[in-house]
C-alpha cells in the first residue's frame, strides 16, 4: 500500500486506520503466545489505541512514534477487568514522515512492529515487571529491554520485513519512547 503524500493530510486516513487496527490485533496475538496469555485474560482489556488526531496527549518527545498514557476509567459497576488502563497514542505525523522518507518500509509490518513494542511495555506494566513512573535512567534501560523483547517476539515469525524494520528501528527512533503523564478520564 502506498502511503498518502505528506502535503495532503498529516494524519492517518481511514484505510490506514483500518490497517493499524489489524496490525494491533496481530501484535496482540503475538504477545498472547509469547507471554502465554489466554484469550480471555485481562491483558486484552487493559489498553486502548488512539491516533494523534483522535486524542490530545502532550508528548515530551516530539520524535516518538507513540506514547503510552495511564488512566483509571470511571466504572459504574464492579468489573473483572483491571482498574487501570493504558492508552497507546500513535503520533501520525512522525510515523508517516518516516514512511515517506523510507519507502522500503512497508506500512503494515512497520505498524505490527511498533504496536508489538508498545504492547510489550503495557504487558510489563500489567505484570509488575516495570513501573509506569520511573526516572530517565530506568526508562532508558527499560526501553532497551523492550526493544530486545520486541525482536525476540517478532523473530519467531521469520519475516523479512520484520528483520528489516528491526535493523532500522534504532536508527530511525534513537530516543527512548516516553510514558506520558496520566490521562484525565
Amino acid at each position: 500500500m502506498k502511503i498518502q503524500e505528506e502535503i495532503c493530510i498529516p494524519y492517518f486516513n481511514s484505510t490506514e486506520r483500518e490497517i493499524i487496527y489489524s496490525s494491533l490485533e496481530e501484535a496482540a496475538g503475538y504477545l498472547c503466545k509469547f507471554y502465554s496469555f489466554s484469550p480471555r485474560e485481562w491483558f486484552n482489556h487493559c489498553y486502548d489505541l488512539k491516533t494523534e488526531q483522535q486524542t490530545i496527549i502532550e508528548s515530551s518527545d516530539k520524535k516518538a512514534f507513540a506514547e503510552i498514557g495511564k488512566y483509571t476509567p470511571v466504572l459504574k459497576d464492579s468489573s473483572i477487568f483491571p482498574k487501570e488502563r493504558y492508552q497507546i497514542c500513535l503520533f501520525d505525523r512522525n510515523i508517516l514522515k518516516v514512511l515517506w522518507k523510507r519507502p522500503e518500509l512497508e506500512f503494515y509490518p512497520f505498524m505490527v512492529y511498533l504496536l508489538t513494542h508498545e504492547l510489550i511495555h503495557i504487558a510489563r506494566f500489567c505484570q509488575g515487571f516495570h513501573p509506569f513512573d520511573c526516572d530517565k535512567t530506568a526508562l532508558q534501560k527499560e526501553e532497551q529491554k523492550v526493544r530486545n523483547l520486541t525482536q525476540q517476539v517478532l523473530n519467531t515469525k521469520k519475516n523479512e520485513a520484520f528483520y528489516k524494520i528491526s535493523s532500522l528501528y534504532n536508527k530511525i527512533n534513537p530516543v527512548p519512547c516516553p510514558f506520558s503523564k496520566p490521562i484525565q478520564s
